[in-house]
C-alpha cells in the first residue's frame, strides 16, 4: 500500500490579491517542465532562488545523504505561487522521478509570492506498516514549528530538517515492524512442519482405528467359535498287524486247513 497525502499548510497571512494569469502560467510550467525532464539525482529546485548557494548546498547534500543511508528521498520545490492542480502535478512527479519507490518520500513545494504556503505530498512503500495519521502528524510536527519564522529561506531549511527528524523516527518504527513481521513468518514456517506433522500423526491414527478393530474382532471371533465347538482331538487309526498285540493286532487270527 503506497499512501499519498497531500497537506497545504499557509505560513503567512496577508491581503490576498489576484495574481496575475502570466505569473499563474509561469509556475505552472515549474512543474510542467521538471515532468519532462529527466531528474539526475535532484533533491532542490529553488525556481525562485530562495535559497543562498551555500543552503542549497548543503539541502542537497542533507537530502542526498538520508536517501542513500535510509531510503527516505525528498524534494524541495519553489516557486512564486501554487498552480492550480499541483496535486496532480506532484503526483505525475512523485510517479516520474521513483520517488513513490522509496520507503519514505516527500515532496515539499513552498510558494513564496504574498501569500506563503507549503504543500508536501508523501507516502513510499514503507506506509503499508503504518497508519495514515503517523505521516499526517509527521508532516505537521515538521512544518508549524516553522511559522514564526520571519524568512522564506529559512523556514524551507527548518522544515526540511524537521521533516528528515521526523522521518527518521518513522523508519525506524518500519524497520521494527518489519523484523517483527519477518520474525513472525519464520515462527509460522517453523510451526508448520510440527502442525504436519500432528496431522499426519492423527490421521494414521484415525486410518489404523478401523484395521485395529477389525483385527481384534477377527480374534474375539475365533475365540469364541473354539468354545463353541470343544475341542477335537484326532482318532488314531490303527492297522491291525498279525502277531502283534501291543499294536492292536491280536484280534486277527489266521487258520491254515489241517494237513492231509
Amino acid at each position: 500500500m503506497n499512501v499519498r497525502l497531500f497537506l497545504l499548510l499557509p505560513l503567512a497571512f496577508s491581503t490576498w490579491v489576484s495574481p496575475l494569469s502570466a505569473q499563474i502560467d509561469a509556475d505552472q510550467s515549474v512543474l510542467d517542465r521538471l515532468l519532462e525532464q529527466p531528474r539526475m539525482n535532484r533533491h532542490l529546485i529553488d525556481a525562485t532562488s530562495t535559497l543562498s548557494q551555500k543552503q542549497a548546498e548543503e539541502l542537497a547534500d542533507l537530502f542526498a545523504s538520508h536517501y542513500r543511508d535510509q531510503g527516505m528521498d525528498l524534494l524541495l520545490i519553489t516557486m512564486e505561487m501554487l498552480p492550480y492542480d499541483w496535486q496532480d502535478k506532484t503526483f505525475e512527479l512523485a510517479d516520474e522521478w521513483k520517488l513513490s519507490q522509496s520507503q519514505l518520500f516527500a515532496i515539499i513545494v513552498i510558494s513564496t509570492g504574498d501569500y506563503e504556503q507549503m504543500q508536501f505530498q508523501v507516502g513510499g512503500t514503507g506506509t503499508q506498516h503504518l497508519e495514515i495519521t503517523n505521516l499526517n502528524d509527521a508532516v505537521y510536527r515538521a512544518a508549524i514549528p516553522t511559522r514564526h519564522l520571519p524568512r522564506s529561506d529559512q523556514r524551507a531549511v527548518a522544515v526540511s530538517e524537521n521533516l528528515i527528524r521526523e522521518y527518521t523516527d518513522i523508519i525506524a518504527q518500519i524497520t521494527t515492524r518489519e523484523e517483527q513481521a519477518a520474525l513472525s513468518v519464520q515462527v509460522e514456517a517453523k510451526e508448520l512442519p510440527q502442525q504436519d506433522s500432528a496431522l499426519n500423526l492423527e490421521l494414521i491414527q484415525w486410518a489404523a482405528a478401523p484395521v485395529l478393530l477389525l483385527l481384534v474382532g477377527s480374534a474375539f471371533w475365533r475365540a469364541s467359535r473354539r468354545k463353541a465347538s470343544g475341542k477335537h482331538f484326532p482318532v488314531p487309526r490303527f492297522a491291525p498287524r498279525l502277531n502283534a498285540p501291543w499294536s492292536g493286532g491280536s484280534h486277527a487270527a489266521i487258520r491254515f486247513s489241517p494237513r492231509r
